[in-house]
């Protein structure tokens, strides 16, 4: 998703045409763009698992992904994949819809970090939230999948997102969102292709995403300290038989034992 507040693009009705007739089976080219110089990638079991192994990988001589010694066990989806919008060709199979409980399966990019406390937690670029932060997850609204002030915007742009950026300051606090990642999922705002996908810190009680990415809060802070924006981060999500598919194609490393 996009951290940048901007209006949705008005093509979106043809967007939607050619999309629906480009999709495409396992990729033909490789997929992590030649400037990113990180990579996180999780692996699930399968496209029903609510849980996942996230690492991290840096680029390194010749081109050669070397594995580093963050890991983490993760939590997605509540309802497990689907494939969504980002860097990869679009696939054939289920797709993300908004709503659906899926975490989009793919390739992304890592813009961005957010977070409740007025500085940076790391060196990624920083939007600090306030009470008035929200992500935008209303299919029908210009604003969709755009985290903006609802106070600065009219009422019928906004009512009914249920999306608050500061959760810790909701009716039913939780501190999932004092910090986290944007994942670019859906970047042009594609209405009803799903929206706020967030890497952010597991609230104890909870067993799965609505369809981010969640991981305990230590390795959560070492990933803060790890990226680097000048490495052009990417996040890649796939359950394992389809990594292991794709992984000639897309020009994927060898995942670490």
């Amino acid at each position: 998703m996009l951290s940048i507040q901007r209006l949705l693009e008005k093509t979106y009705g043809c967007l939607s045409i050619v999309l629906a007739l480009v999709f495409v089976a396992p990729g033909a080219h490789a997929v992590i763009p030649g400037d990113s110089q990180q990579l996180v990638v999780v692996i699930t079991e399968n496209w029903d698992s609510t849980t996942g192994k996230m690492q991290t990988f840096t680029r390194g001589y010749n081109d050669r992904w070397q594995a580093d010694e963050l890991r983490a066990e993760v939590i997605v989806g509540r309802s497990g994949l689907a494939w969504g919008i980002g860097l990869h060709p679009l696939q054939t199979g289920q797709q993300k819809l908004e709503g659906d409980g899926k975490a989009p399966a793919g390739m992304f990019r890592l813009s961005g970090s957010f977070g409740a406390d007025a500085d940076a937690p790391g060196a990624m670029p920083y939007l600090a939230m306030r009470k008035n932060h929200y992500c935008i997850d209303i299919p029908s609204s210009p604003l969709y999948n755009q985290i903006v002030d609802i106070s600065k915007y009219p009422k019928n742009m906004t009512k009914g997102t249920t999306e608050p950026m500061r959760r810790d300051l909701a009716a039913t606090p939780d501190n999932s969102y004092l910090r986290g990642l944007f994942i670019d999922h859906n970047p042009r705002s594609q209405p009803g292709a799903g929206s706020c996908i967030f890497m952010h810190q597991i609230v104890p009680e909870k067993t799965a995403t609505a369809g981010c990415t969640a991981l305990p809060d230590s390795e959560l802070t070492a990933l803060f300290a790890w990226l680097k924006p000048e490495a052009k981060p990417v996040y890649l999500l796939l359950p394992a038989a389809e990594y292991e598919a794709r992984r000639s194609s897309w020009h994927l490393p060898a995942l670490a034992q």
